[in-house]
């Protein structure tokens, strides 16, 4: 064990041992030594080789898409190029043209593109000397077209299609405008059946969605739909659908021919003579008929015409399809069925295209049998303007005809002329087709025409056949006499010596008419007004007359009630020979008439009379009050002549 001594003497010894000083500061630097002797030269390096100039490209295009219709500056951008103005574009693709070209760098070429309305979907190569750019473009239609379901190609001449146009995003169809489809450079090539157009007032219509026939006579092939305002095509849909090849069948005047339906619908074609009146009935199959009947646009200002067996207004197609012929030429006819054939069915069928018969009718009644299902009864009569014209449609006893009319006119009106054209019952809504009694008897209205009316009579549910006859009667004719002084050249218009039934119309009003005196049979009062007829009669005669009101077009009075008197002289009512006020006397059945009808009968020798209408009950103001005057000529019995 080390004591205390040991440890203070070693502690002592380190203490005492020496210690390193710091580093003092460097000398000065000395002389530099001599220069050593030269090394060994090394080996020679290989020749270097000339670098390879960049090749030139077409880098890209802006813009990459083509319009349709549109012309637009293309810039051609390229690398280590130096475009020159004598540089040669070439834009490969039907319908896309350069019209002009500029440098504006060396890198940079300018280039002016017109594209065609009418070009189709696809992609265009660019060209510049020995330079290409694959797929430069991509090429954007108008618009295009897509089949709703249930359509594909081919499709038949004649046969229906239906689809939607989508016009591409720079186009629009104003909403404001009248326009239409047709097929592409064809004009009435497309008969549209519905129609409905989306968009918005901002860019216009985007989408058509359409269904329609294609013409029978559009030839076969790749074929386009247009939109178009005023024949003008506003909107090419190049390529649209792909027509088959097929023949349509001639048809021949009381020529039946047959077909049938099993492979599909039935196109015809035939000529047809303007203003001719013709029927088309079709029979047999296990189907109910369409018929389609067409007559394309020959010259520019021409409009396609177009007809269908479709009563809208009955939700029926008829058996039967009749028409005035508006224009000659080459027209077309498809033949159809509403619904898909059933199965086994039979789609056999015959057609035949025949005249029809037409009653000229003037005054006199006339009576028709509807000859078979959806077929009418024609009537016709001549017009002038400024006649009062009426009509009346009525059932003859043991008939079971529920009649409906429409009528058409041929002639002159507004610079225009019309050969069979419909005319509207109401445009409130509209309508073609007169129904009701107070439509079917009708008269007092002033015709503003000049021409021919010819007027259609049909069977409400379509029928025809046994039991179905129709009797219509039609007046037109200048109003009587105002004054006295009228009736000099006024005859009523009664043949001289023929029996029978004539007609004539009135209208007293408040101004023109003069009063005349009173009536024997007149109520008590005056300030009445008259209308004067002179009668010449060169045979004695049974005159039997009825004066009807209702019905007539009368202003503010539905019916009014009538008197009527015959006299020898006019204005002299000491001559009077008869009289009978409203609601007096028989018609023509011997049936006591109406508070709105006068009736009566005379004996009259040869000579010349004057029938007088007077309105029994007093007017106000502002009046028009028509009528209708049906007289019947008879032998007198020789026990009473």
């Amino acid at each position: 064990m080390m004591n205390k001594s040991a440890l203070l003497l070693s502690l002592l010894v380190v203490a005492c041992a020496p210690i390193p000083g710091l580093d003092g500061r460097s000398g000065p630097e000395g002389e530099i030594g001599p220069s050593g002797s030269p090394g060994t030269p090394g080996a020679t390096g290989n020749d270097g080789s000339d670098a390879v100039a960049p090749a030139a490209e077409i880098a890209y295009v802006v813009p990459d898409r083509f319009l349709a219709g549109e012309e637009v500056m293309v810039q051609i951008v390229g690398k280590f190029t130096d475009w020159s103005e004598s540089a040669e574009v070439v834009i490969d693709y039907p319908g896309v043209e350069v019209v002009g070209t500029q440098v504006l760098s060396p890198v940079t070429l300018g280039v002016t593109v017109r594209v065609a309305s009418n070009v189709v979907s696809g992609t265009a190569d660019l060209t510049i000397g020995e330079l290409s750019l694959d797929s430069a473009f991509a090429v954007a239609p108008a618009a295009w077209f897509e089949f709703a379901e249930g359509y594909s190609n081919p499709i038949l001449p004649g046969a229906s299609v239906g689809g939607t146009i989508y016009l591409s995003e720079n186009f629009g169809l104003p909403m404001a405008e009248a326009w239409s489809i047709e097929i592409l450079d064809q004009r009435g090539g497309f008969v549209t059946d519905s129609v409905e157009a989306k968009g918005n007032g901002l860019l216009g219509y985007q989408e058509v969605v359409f269904e329609g026939r294609v013409g029978p006579q559009v030839a076969a092939g790749l074929q386009g739909f247009a939109i178009s305002v005023n024949n003008q095509v506003v909107i090419p849909v190049p390529g649209a659908i792909e027509v088959s090849d097929s023949t349509a069948v001639g048809l021949v005047l009381n020529e039946p021919a047959t077909g049938d339906l099993t492979g599909g619908d039935a196109n015809f074609s035939m000529n047809l003579e303007e203003g001719s009146i013709l029927r088309f009935v079709v029979s047999g199959g296990d189907f109910t008929p369409t018929m389609s009947l067409t007559r394309p646009p020959v010259e520019e200002d021409e409009r396609l015409f177009t007809y269908t067996n479709e009563h809208e207004e009955l939700s029926a197609h008829g058996q039967a399809m009749e028409l005035i012929v508006p224009k000659g030429g080459a027209w077309y006819l498809v033949l159809g069925s509403t619904e898909p054939l059933a199965e086994d069915a039979s789609g056999a069928f015959t057609l035949q295209m025949e005249t029809v018969t037409v009653t000229p009718t003037m005054n006199r009644r006339h009576v028709q049998s509807l000859s078979g299902p959806g077929q009418g009864a024609w009537f016709s009569g001549p017009i002038a303007e400024g006649n009062l014209i009426g009509w009346r449609v009525s059932v003859p006893e043991g008939s079971e005809t529920q009649p409906i009319a429409r009528r058409y006119f041929t002639g002159e009106a507004d610079g225009e002329t019309y050969v069979g054209g419909l005319m509207y019952a109401s445009q409130n809504p509209d309508r073609w087709y007169y129904r009701s009694a107070s439509e079917l008897t009708l008269f007092g209205e002033q015709s503003t025409l000049t021409g021919q009316l010819s007027w259609q009579i049909l069977d409400a549910q379509l029928r025809g056949g046994e039991n179905h006859d129709v009797a219509f009667q039609f007046v037109a004719g200048a109003n009587g006499g105002a004054t006295c002084e009228d009736l000099e050249g006024l005859p009523i218009g009664i043949p001289r010596d023929e029996l029978g039934t004539v007609s004539v119309l009135g209208q007293l009003t408040d101004e023109g008419n003069d009063d005349l005196g009173s009536m024997s049979c007149a109520p008590a009062g005056g300030g009445l007004v008259d209308m004067v007829y002179k009668l010449v009669l060169t045979q004695p005669r049974r005159v039997k007359y009825l004066v009807s009101t209702a019905g007539g077009e009368s202003g503010w009075r539905s019916s009014w009630s009538p008197m009527l008197a015959i006299e020898s002289e006019c204005a002299n009512t000491d001559t009077e020979l008869f009289c009978s006020g409203s609601g007096e006397g028989m018609n023509f059945a011997g049936e006591a008439v109406e508070s709105s009808q006068s009736g009566g009968s005379v004996d009259l020798q040869p000579g010349t009379y004057v029938i007088r209408v007077q309105h029994e009950d007093g007017m106000f103001g502002a009046f028009t009050l028509s009528f209708w005057m049906d007289l019947l000529l008879e032998e007198i019995p020789d026990d009473q002549g």
